[in-house]
């Protein structure tokens, strides 16, 4: 059975550090709030939750390098330390006057959020369902927390679920690109390819950065079998400094639109600058995506 306690040579250990002093801060306000010394109290308070955020932002930097470790328990410990050091700030923040709330309820879903990101990588979506489930009870305007939840739904093949979970979401951060992001995954996947395209077009508008809504707009165009509107995309994702990834991906849409010369084209590139590019995990998503896209249109 995994460990949950974490390890001086642990890549968490600057976390671990951060929240350690984030703990001391808080007792030393506690002991300034009963002796009454106000100033001193606001400043160490204020000391504390600096570190508390540096802490946060450096897991929330961290969590998915350390879920690819598959070191759950390091995980499950460190949300199970900011939980207890975000109640405390929320406890001690209130007896100084301070409205915490909007803020621990942010921190709370992300916590949520990551706790659940350890069931999802063991394939455990059911309980990730129920952690989801319970972070909406606290929260019910999260929009992590809802398209999360409907991520969790897609691979749970519940799709019109997973729509109207990710739409809570959406409607709480209506220019979210991981929303319509994955709500255009559930209609992709219920064969609903319009409706998909739409998403991911509007994907691509809420952040123009993230190359994956543009390829999985390819998906959609795929589905609908508009080969002329999938090359204009494919030249003009061709024009933005393509790496191996990306060359991988345009080979495997290539060959799904039966475009030979094309795919290998892409794959000869992709290869030449990386010989392990198939092994990677995007291009195994988009490989599994066009699998269920070609097998239900035989």
């Amino acid at each position: 059975m995994e460990s949950n306690i974490i390890k001086d040579d642990s890549p968490a250990e600057e976390v671990r550090d951060a929240l350690t002093k984030c703990a001391e801060y808080l007792n030393t306000t506690e002991g300034c709030i009963s002796g009454r010394d106000t100033d001193k109290a606001q400043y160490t308070f204020s000391q504390g939750s600096d570190c508390f955020n540096e802490a946060f932002i450096s897991f929330q930097d961290l969590y998915t390098d350390l879920i690819q470790l598959k070191v759950y328990g390091e995980v499950t410990a460190l949300c199970d330390e900011f939980t207890g050091n975000l109640q405390r700030i929320n406890k001690i923040g209130r007896a100084l006057g301070f409205n915490m709330l909007g803020a621990v309820k942010a921190i709370e879903s992300e916590i949520a959020a990551i706790r659940a990101s350890c069931c999802i990588a063991e394939k455990d979506f059911l309980s990730a369902m129920k952690i989801y489930d319970a972070s909406i009870k606290k929260n019910k305007h999260s929009a992590t927390v809802w398209i999360a939840r409907g991520m969790c739904l897609n691979e749970l093949e519940k799709y019109k679920e997973a729509i109207r979970s990710i739409e809570k979401g959406i409607a709480a951060e209506e220019d979210s690109q991981r929303g319509w992001f994955c709500k255009g995954i559930a209609y992709l996947r219920s064969k609903r390819y319009e409706r998909a395209l739409e998403s991911f077009e509007e994907a691509v508008l809420a952040d123009t950065s993230k190359q994956c809504s543009y390829y999985y707009m390819l998906l959609a165009y795929l589905g609908l079998n508009l080969k002329d509107e999938a090359e204009k995309l494919i030249k003009r994702l061709l024009k933005k400094d393509p790496g191996p990834e990306d060359y991988y991906t345009i080979y495997l849409i290539q060959a799904a639109f039966k475009n030979e010369a094309e795919a290998e084209d892409a794959k000869s590139h992709a290869l030449e600058m990386e010989p392990d590019i198939a092994s990677w995990q995007s291009v195994a998503d988009i490989k599994s995506e066009i699998d269920r896209i070609t097998a239900k249109k035989k």
